[in-house]
């Protein structure tokens, strides 16, 4: 959420909702997963908007949101229904979520269950017929592929890192367990 907020360079979205993000007053999610192509940015189409007047109509689904159970607000990725353009037809939204009810349109699922990484809640959000002004876009009308693909890059630098932090503590497990136990016939390690 805050990494698109910081990409889009927009003072007052920073100065709106970046404070209570950061200090812990509100929760932000990203809604870029599609229910029907995952990750593919250019190809997406399971949230779609329309123009009504000068509001944005949201319609569709993302999937994949983490934190979207208790989130106060979404970055969601639009593709424009009207537009078949691949790359230039996706705007990113600030979506209010309603925690209960979801009032204005946005619903978060149940969470999902999943293996690992039961830190936080993930599931699918719903919106419908949720109505947004341009005070809602990130960055600009159709600036949302390349917020995209920037932030994706970042977060997969810091996946890349916190998966090479946790191979290293697992070899520091392993070494120690083998160091200490005994097999047949002696120590399964001498160092």
């Amino acid at each position: 959420f805050a990494r698109v907020l910081l990409l889009g360079e927009n003072e007052p979205q920073m100065a709106k909702y970046l404070p209570k993000v950061a200090g812990s007053e509100a929760v932000g999610c990203y809604a870029l997963s599609d229910t029907e192509c995952g990750s593919d940015v250019a190809n997406m189409g399971s949230l779609l908007y329309v123009m009504d007047g000068g509001a944005y109509v949201l319609n569709g689904a993302k999937t994949f949101v983490t934190n979207a159970p208790f989130a106060d607000y979404a970055v969601a990725f639009a593709r424009n229904k009207d537009d078949d353009r691949k790359y230039k037809n996706i705007t990113a939204f600030i979506v209010p979520a309603a925690k209960k009810n979801g009032g204005n349109g946005f619903v978060p699922e149940k969470p999902m269950d999943k293996l690992c990484w039961r830190g936080s809640e993930t599931s699918i959000i719903s919106l419908q017929d949720v109505r947004l002004s341009e005070d809602d876009v990130v960055g600009g009308r159709e600036d949302g592929f390349k917020l995209a693909v920037t932030s994706l890059s970042y977060g997969r630098l810091a996946v890349a890192a916190e998966a090479l932090g946790l191979m290293e503590r697992v070899l520091d497990e392993v070494i120690s367990f083998a160091s200490g136990r005994r097999g047949v016939g002696g120590k399964l390690s001498d160092s």
